[in-house]
């Protein structure tokens, strides 16, 4: 994988930096990919321009 990382090592960075969106587990499973985040970048913009 890029970087050298491994497919578990990309997995765990993935759950652990996506966002809830409130449904159950069974709905939502890790919740919002928040893909900023996972590359260590600011993830405060949310994209529509007004912050």
């Amino acid at each position: 994988m890029a970087d050298g990382y491994s497919n578990i090592e990309t997995r765990d960075q993935l759950k652990s930096t996506a966002e809830d969106i409130s449904l159950g587990d069974n709905e939502q499973g890790s919740g919002l990919l928040d893909v900023a985040a996972a590359l260590g970048l600011d993830s405060s913009d949310d994209g529509t321009g007004t912050c």
